[in-house]
């Protein structure tokens, strides 16, 4: 009798067990069949397992069980830097200047190496500052000083008469770049130089409102032709300091793009003032 009932409960076993296996390759879609006792007793340890794997509540837990599982909630916020790894003095962007720049001129020497290119930019000034001239005398009494333009002419176009003294663009056409669209309508290009830089350094920039009798305001306003950007950085713009030991690198590449390791190849304002004042030509603001 009960090797009868052995054999009939290996039988059911197997059967589940060929049931099994044939839904698992394929052979049959019926579900195998477990007995009701396996699938209480599988229920039963879902919930035993369930309830022993609940998370407690760090409020109701032991303080053994703080202490050995470190919470998120008792982990300090991460404390933020109070100051910048590259600290960006105040920027000065007045008209006048706070007395850098004239420190600056004061400090400031010619690079050796450069002496040759100084020598050739006061000779060409020699030859055409007639031209410079004129465009000062445009303004009686505070026009930019002839010297200055000569400068901003060779930083923007290496001196070249048929372009623009506002970015050094071809006269046959408005200014392409920064300041674009320049000269506006009534005037219609071709444009003659001088009519150009009247717009650049009178109409367009304002420069008879600065201060040309002084050094620092001077200085000051050379720079805000090309823009103020350097000295928003706290550095010194190679427009001015370029040739001199004041500059040693970093650069604008692009409208907005400053590179830290990019050169100025041109010769800054200042450099070439200096060889002007030490070739003894006179600077109004530099007594």
């Amino acid at each position: 009798m009960f090797r009868r009932i052995k054999r009939l409960k290996t039988l059911r076993f197997w059967r589940i067990f060929q049931m099994y296996h044939q839904a698992r390759r394929g052979r049959d879609l019926v579900r195998p069949v477990f007995p009701p006792a396996f699938c209480a007793g599988l229920l039963l340890l879902t919930f035993f397992f369930a309830a022993a794997c609940k998370p407690q509540n760090p409020q109701t837990a032991t303080p053994q069980l703080r202490d050995a599982q470190p919470a998120i909630f008792d982990v300090p916020p991460r404390a933020h830097p109070t100051t910048s790894p590259i600290p960006i003095p105040t920027p000065d962007v007045t008209k006048k200047g706070n007395g850098l720049q004239t420190k600056r001129w004061s400090a400031a020497t010619l690079n050796p190496k450069d002496s040759i290119r100084l020598d050739k930019a006061v000779a060409l000034f020699e030859r055409k500052k007639e031209i410079y001239q004129k465009l000062e005398a445009m303004r009686d009494g505070n026009g930019v000083p002839a010297s200055v333009i000569f400068c901003f002419h060779y930083r923007e176009s290496d001196n070249d008469f048929f372009a623009h003294l506002h970015e050094g663009s071809p006269l046959t056409h408005r200014t392409r770049d920064e300041p674009k669209g320049r000269l506006p309508a009534p005037k219609n290009p071709p444009y003659n130089f001088l009519e150009s830089a009247e717009d650049a350094l009178y109409i367009y920039e304002h420069l008879d409102r600065r201060d040309w009798r002084h050094l620092e305001s001077a200085l000051q306003a050379a720079e805000s032709y090309n823009g103020l950007g350097y000295q928003k950085r706290g550095l010194a713009s190679p427009y001015l300091w370029s040739g001199t030991r004041i500059y040693t690198r970093g650069k604008y590449v692009a409208d907005g793009r400053y590179s830290p390791t990019a050169l100025d190849a041109q010769l800054g304002v200042c450099a070439i003032l200096k060889r002007m004042q030490q070739r003894g030509i006179a600077l109004v603001f530099a007594g």
